[in-house]
Order: structure tokens, then C-alpha cells, then sequence
């Protein structure tokens, strides 16, 4: 029988192709006769799908993409050494659609369609892979091998291949050398690939022509000729695909629904913790501010500390036999320095080698004296002092309700995230705003209370005491109750200025003394010069605090 539908059928065909792929379908006619319907391929299935199926007798108002045509199809298009292994995946990208089909050996075990999710006509990329993933614990319910390999054909452009093939990697846990694209098939000159939705299209035409002459074809049944799709079965068709898409819109409308109601139940939230948040964002702004002022009493004590130690640091760091001279210190500059050494370079080295002295400069020359010594003069930074850290604020940044309103899903997650991590750590602000205030309020207990000039005449007899228990002579002083200079919020800057002589161990002692009192005096600026015949060094220091 098969033999004479074949001689017959291309005895019709008035220009017979070279290696035809052809097919047929039987059925029964009217008074007991077999009647067959018969189409062939070739060099057609070159041209677009319209074009192929026309020649083929074959209407294309009846025709749909069949997987099961484009697995056979494969077959016979794909290279030689396409053999794939134990379970095969297909992805189609259609233009508002994706279908995933899993076929394991010649039984398709798993199929899926479900709608692309656009946003101006472009994919939506998050919603895409939710729904690969999705698809992928359906398919595991449904079979228990995992998918080999998978074969991908994108008909929208809208991603390059190695993109799509990082999204089906993360989607169905597959390497990334195991996913095929279209391009990537080198399909023989018979099917000829321009583009994705070519070769698929063509694919699965050479499937149906394969499985047109089987006993039970899998794929799509074909029609020839006159012989179309009776009236009944056009309207059932009519209504499959208006059920198909009614469920479409269902689906859809219902995970906005859903996302809606997400939405709504983290606004109520948020809006509830507000409150309570904000009350934690005020202790955090206190205990900023808090840590800030005592920072800034933390960092003028340093300095003073440092310019108290120097000489200790100084004899640590100088070669034996170097005298000094002259020495005029503020803040953390040497405005000079003078002395004289047996050997320049060799203190200069040591100086650079010290992570004190390292920023120190020559000023002039090096004189060389009668006795050998060599005079030198010195500036610049030294010792520079810590930074304070000023603490993070770690103020979760507030977000306007209209902002949120507005939000998608994932923006309010995120801050529903924040919010609640913020709420955790009240405790931890709690205390450290008490640290805090208990730091700040030691420093400002050492300071003086009452008008700028009482403040100072107390912050004078207080100097003239320690100088007069350690033996210093003080020959002149100023005054300054109105000093200029950073001083913190509610509080005057106050000093006094001293001259005098003494002795290198009474001037030391005078240091002692002004660490250990209890009330806080900061040095803005020492004086040192040496009076070689005598021995004693004559002082300026200038002293300042604070009070209100």
C-alpha cells in the first residue's frame, strides 16, 4: 500500500525533488474507499514556515508548534553525533509565551507553557526566572531524572544566548556547557538556519513529515487539499483557546493580587514601627552628637599630652651629646627647634628613622661652633595626633510613605529588612547613649562654671599654686578671658598666658601637676629657651579651658 500512495503521489508532482522527505496520512472515505493524504519536502523547508506549508498542502490557519515534531525533526536535522542522553529538556521562547517540555527517551514526561510577564514590550527578567524556577520543581514532581541536556530556541532577541543560558542554568540547575542553542546546533544545509524562529519553524515541519506515514502520529494530524477542520471542530478550537487565555488572565491578575495584598500587609507594618523606630533613630542623634563633644575634648587633651611628653620622646630619639637650645611647640607643629649636636647627620637620621620626628625640616644652615658642636634649627609637624573615630551614626535613613506606597514589592522587603534589624538592636543604643553621657559629663565636670572673667581668675590662682609648689618663677602672665578658637555649644574659651624661669626638673613637675589636678587644662603653645650660663630655662606657655 505504501508503495503505490508513494508512485502515485509523485507521479503528480510535476517536478520531482532530489531525496524528497515525504509523508502521508490514510483515512476513509465515502463508499468504503482509502483515501491519503500525501505532502513532500526538500529544498522548501529553506524558505519561511508560510511559504513551506503551503507547498505542502498543509493550511497554515491549522498549524501549531509541536514539540513532539520538533523532537523527531531533531533527529533528523541535527549533526551525526546529536545522540542526546537520559533526560532531554526543550525551551521555546515565543514572543508573549514560554514552552518547556522534558522528554525522556521517545515519552514526553512534562510539559509547561506559561505567559511572559512584559514591561514596555521587554521581558521581565525576575519574573522569568521565578517562573524557571517554578517550572523546575513541577518537572521533579512529575519525573524523577533531572535534565541532561536542553535545547533552546528564542524567537524575541531580547537576550544574547550566553545570557540565557546563565538564566536556564539558574533555573533548572544545569552546567552551562549542557545548553544548546539554536546557532549552536550546526544544523545540516536542509534545514539552514538564519535565525532561531527559522529553524524551529523548520524543525518541526521536517518532525510532522517524519511522523506522517506512523500508525498513531504523535504530532499535529495533517489535512490536504479541500479537505479542512469541519465547523464543530473549529469552534471547539475557538473555545480551547479562549479558555487558554481567560486562564492566562486569571493567572496574572491573581499574582497582582497577591503582590497587592503583600504590599499592603508591609505598609500596615512599617507604618505600626514607625514610631518606635523613629524613637531609636532619636537616641542614635543623641548619642552622636554626645560622642562628638567628647571627641572634641578627647582630641585637645591628646595634643597637650603629646607636647608634655616630648622631651621624654626627644631623648629617646636624639643621639647622645645633642643639646637643646630653643623650643616653641602649638598644637602639633614644632614651630622651631634649636640646638647642637656633634653630628648633624647622625641626628638627622635618627630623626627620619622616628615615627615622631620623621616630618621634621631643616630651617637655614648648620653652623659649626669653636668647640666641634654643630647648630642646627628645626620645624614642622611631629607626633600628628590620632584620629578620633566620631562614631557611625548608623541612622537607618527613613523612607517617605508616599515612597513607599509607590515601592514595588522587593523595595519594601528590603526596608521591612531594615526596619526590623534597626528594632533589635534598641538595647545597644539604649547603653551606649548612657557610655556616652557618662564620658561627656566626666570631661565637662573638670572644667569651670561662672562668667569668663571669675572662670579665669580661679583657672590663674589655680597656675600660680602648682607653680609656686614646684618652685617655677613666674615673671609675667596675661589674662585672657575672651580667647579666640573652637570652643563646643554653650561654652567660653578661656586662658592665661605665663612667663617665667626654672629648672628642667621643676618645669617637669609643673607638667606632673597639670596632668594629675582634677580641674582639665589644655597647652596651646610652650616656649623652651636654655640659658647655657645659668642652667635654667626661661618659659612661655600658654594654657586655656573652658566654661559657662
Amino acid at each position: 500500500t505504501e508503495r503505490l500512495i508513494k508512485h502515485n503521489f509523485f507521479a503528480s508532482i510535476p517536478e520531482l525533488p532530489a531525496e524528497p522527505c515525504w509523508g502521508y496520512k490514510k483515512y476513509k472515505g465515502g463508499a468504503n474507499q482509502l483515501r491519503a493524504a500525501c505532502f513532500a519536502l526538500s529544498e522548501q523547508v529553506k524558505d519561511e514556515l508560510h511559504v513551506l506549508l503551503e507547498k505542502a498542502g498543509i493550511s497554515p490557519a491549522y498549524y501549531l508548534p509541536d514539540l513532539e515534531g520538533l523532537r523527531k525533526g531533531m533527529k533528523l536535522a541535527a549533526p551525526e553525533d546529536y545522540n542526546p542522553q537520559g533526560a532531554v529538556l526543550y525551551v521555546i521562547v515565543n514572543r508573549l509565551s514560554v514552552e518547556v517540555a522534558q522528554f525522556e527517551g521517545e515519552n514526553l514526561t512534562s510539559y509547561r507553557c506559561f505567559p511572559l510577564l512584559l514591561t514596555e514590550e521587554l521581558i521581565h527578567r525576575q519574573a522569568l526566572v521565578e517562573d524557571l524556577r517554578l517550572t523546575k520543581h513541577m518537572i521533579r514532581k512529575e519525573s524523577n531524572l533531572p535534565p541532561h541536556t536542553c535545547y533552546l530556541w528564542d524567537q524575541t532577541g531580547q537576550y544574547s544566548d550566553e545570557e540565557w543560558k546563565v538564566l536556564l542554568a539558574a533555573g533548572f540547575d544545569l552546567e552551562p556547557h549542557r545548553i544548546n542553542t539554536a546557532v549552536a546546533l550546526k544544523l545540516g544545509s536542509e534545514v539552514g538556519v538564519e535565525n532561531a524562529g527559522t529553524a524551529l519553524r523548520r524543525l518541526i515541519a521536517v518532525g510532522l513529515a517524519a511522523e506522517g506515514g506512523t500508525k498513531d502520529p504523535a504530532g499535529l494530524h495533517l489535512i490536504s487539499g479541500a479537505n479542512r477542520q469541519q465547523k464543530g471542530e473549529k469552534l471547539r478550537a475557538v473555545r480551547l483557546l479562549v479558555f487558554a487565555l481567560i486562564i492566562a488572565l486569571v493567572g496574572v491578575g491573581l499574582n497582582g493580587w497577591l503582590n497587592y495584598q503583600a504590599k499592603q500587609r508591609l505598609l500596615s507594618d512599617l507604618v505600626e514601627k514607625e514610631p518606635k523606630v523613629q524613637e531609636i533613630r532619636n537616641l542614635m542623634a543623641q548619642d552622636e552628637n554626645l560622642r562628638k563633644r567628647a571627641d572634641f575634648y578627647r582630641g585637645n587633651w591628646e595634643r597637650t599630652r603629646q607636647m608634655l611628653v616630648f622631651f621624654n620622646l626627644w631623648a629617646e630619639t636624639a643621639p647622645e651629646g645633642t643639646i637643646l637650645t630653643s623650643v616653641m611647640l602649638e598644637e602639633e607643629r614644632i614651630t622651631q627647634i634649636s640646638g647642637r649636636t656633634r653630628s648633624f647627620s647622625q641626628l638627622y637620621a635618627a630623626l627620619l628613622a622616628s615615627p615622631s620626628f620623621h616630618q621634621l625640616q631643616l630651617k637655614g644652615e648648620i653652623t659649626i661652633n669653636r668647640d666641634g658642636y654643630e647648630g642646627f634649627t628645626l620645624a614642622g609637624k611631629w607626633n600628628e595626633p590620632n584620629s578620633f573615630s566620631q562614631g557611625q551614626s548608623g541612622v537607618a535613613s527613613g523612607v517617605a510613605q508616599s515612597d513607599l506606597a509607590a515601592a514595588d514589592l522587593a523595595v519594601l522587603q528590603h526596608q521591612a529588612r531594615r526596619v526590623n534589624t534597626l528594632l533589635s538592636k534598641e538595647q545597644f543604643y539604649q547603653q551606649r547613649l548612657v557610655e556616652s553621657q557618662k564620658a561627656l559629663t566626666g570631661w565637662e565636670q573638670s572644667l569651670w562654671r561662672g562668667t569668663p572673667e571669675q572662670a579665669t581668675v580661679e583657672l590663674v590662682a589655680l597656675v600660680e599654686r602648682m607653680a609656686a609648689h614646684r618652685g617655677l618663677v613666674i615673671t609675667n602672665k596675661a589674662l585672657h578671658p575672651a580667647l579666640k578658637g573652637p570652643a563646643p555649644d554653650g561654652w567660653q574659651r578661656i586662658g592665661v598666658t605665663v612667663e617665667g624661669r626654672a629648672a628642667y626638673r621643676e618645669l617637669t613637675g609643673f607638667y606632673d601637676d597639670l596632668i594629675t589636678q582634677a580641674k582639665t587644662l589644655f597647652i596651646e603653645r610652650l616656649e623652651l629657651r636654655l640659658d647655657e650660663y645659668t642652667g635654667l630655662l626661661h618659659y612661655r606657655i600658654s594654657l586655656y579651658s573652658f566654661t559657662r
